[in-house]
């Protein structure tokens, strides 16, 4: 070997050692030498950024694509690679990529994002759900359900049933009963005046005149709460009733946060009333207008209160904290809604589903559709599940409202969540035959 093609192999590998230690330097810096980006006219070497990934449940695949394809970069960054949540992926050129995550028994979840140069991209709250079939567990006719807290029990207003969902257990309510409702987590209410406690298996007619209807009964505690020349408390244990307000004319009623709230409606006229709860003094009163379908909503602990009118479709939001005598606002066209929390909550009017923030009294559209929607419930972990006339939808709130579709029948109506948000419990008419169904999402 020459002196000169000595000196020609140590120029060549002194040069390759000078680019690979700097290709290796930069990269350990966060820096990548990307050629397409000087055709695009960027700079030669960029800048990376970084992705941490993470779904619940945990173990899903996780595959990147590049939406612009470089001159030397595939379209799938991971290609080859076994890459399950949760992940954190570095030194990912600066620009848009597509995310898809699959896992065995679940619903592929894609979305894109962007990878900023020297900053980190968190996508670490990808909620998966449960890619499974509808079962059916009660043959009944397609009619009106009833839900309790949780959706432990329900009622079958035609079949005159109450179901336990846990157990499944049915209990028939008798031939005679017209109307069926909860009274609260343990007790039924038949024809307005006959109590069923499902726990006790017993009943019980707590009505203070014998075969008299009551009127807007509440339970709260240990005291039946009800409308009859005014709003009256009857003790379930003592038997005493007592007169709490002397009024004719009530619609509906509530009291919680220190104050008790009544509708009330002369001719024609309504106001929604705020008193005092120790006093029961009149602190403010608000005009409304005039119908007998308001009902009082209460979603937990809140400055506001929530009015619902059947007939105008409309929630008339009162703040409590406010001392003007008017409405604090108004949503129109309510067709059906479900709380997110005390001062915000979801509605749909036909083709579209909003969220509302009752503190900023402002709406938020989260989408419009072809379909009209017949029912919603929100999903705590920032979900809306909506049906149409024959589909169940999960809308995914946190990533560019991304849709899947998990359910399709001939017929849906009243989808609801289990307490653990878990099971979706709805009625529906699968080839030909109509009952209840029930869905596990999670």
């Amino acid at each position: 070997m020459s002196y000169r093609f000595r000196n020609f192999l140590f120029f060549v590998f002194f040069i390759v050692f000078v680019i690979l230690t700097t290709i290796f330097s930069l990269y350990a810096s966060g820096y990548k030498i990307s050629f397409y980006s000087i055709v695009k006219g960027q700079a030669l070497i960029q800048k990376t950024g970084i992705l941490a990934v993470d779904s619940s449940p945990k173990g899903a695949n996780v595959f990147i694509t590049r939406q612009s394809k470089g001159l030397f970069f595939d379209d799938e960054v991971n290609k080859n690679k076994k890459i399950r949540t949760p992940y954190k992926i570095k030194n990912l050129l600066p620009g848009e990529y597509m995310l898809t995550l699959s896992l065995d028994g679940y619903w592929p979840w894609q979305q894109k994002f962007y990878i900023n140069p020297g900053q980190s991209t968190y996508m670490e709250d990808v909620v998966l759900f449960k890619k499974d079939l509808p079962v059916s567990f009660f043959n009944s006719a397609f009619q009106n359900i009833k839900f309790n807290y949780g959706a432990q029990k329900i009622i079958l207003e035609s079949d005159k049933r109450l179901v336990d969902l846990k157990s499944g257990q049915e209990i028939y309510l008798g031939e005679g009963v017209d109307s069926l409702g909860f009274l609260d987590s343990k007790r039924a209410l038949l024809n307005d005046s006959l109590i069923f406690d499902y726990f006790k298996n017993e009943y019980t007619n707590l009505s203070p005149s014998e075969g008299e209807k009551l009127i807007q009964p509440k339970i709260k505690g240990d005291n039946l709460f009800f409308i009859d020349n005014g709003l009256q408390k009857y003790n379930l244990y003592s038997e005493r009733q007592e007169a709490i307000f002397s009024l004719d004319n009530i619609i509906d009623y509530d009291f919680y946060n220190g104050f008790y709230f009544l509708i009330t409606k002369e001719k024609d006229k309504s106001s929604f009333q705020i008193y005092s709860y120790k006093n029961k003094d009149l602190i403010r009163e608000i005009e409304l207008p005039a119908s007998e379908k308001y009902q009082i909503i209460n979603p937990g602990i809140s400055a506001f209160v929530y009015i619902y009118n059947e007939d105008f479709k409309n929630f008339y939001i009162i703040n409590t904290s406010s001392k003007f005598n008017s409405y604090w606002s108004v949503v129109n066209n309510v067709k059906g809604f479900d709380f997110i929390d005390a001062n915000n909550f979801i509605y749909f009017s036909d083709f579209e589903i909003y969220s509302f923030n009752s503190v900023l009294a402002e709406k938020f559209l989260l989408g419009r559709f072809e379909e009209s929607i017949k029912s919603l419930t929100w999903h705590p972990k920032n979900y809306v599940i909506y049906s149409t006339e024959k589909d169940i939808v999960i809308l995914d709130l946190k990533y560019d409202k991304y849709f899947i579709k998990i359910v399709s029948l001939e017929s849906v109506s009243n989808i609801v969540l289990d307490k653990s948000n878990s099971v979706l419990y709805f009625s529906g008419i699968r080839e030909g035959q109509e009952g209840l169904f029930r869905l596990f999402v999670q």
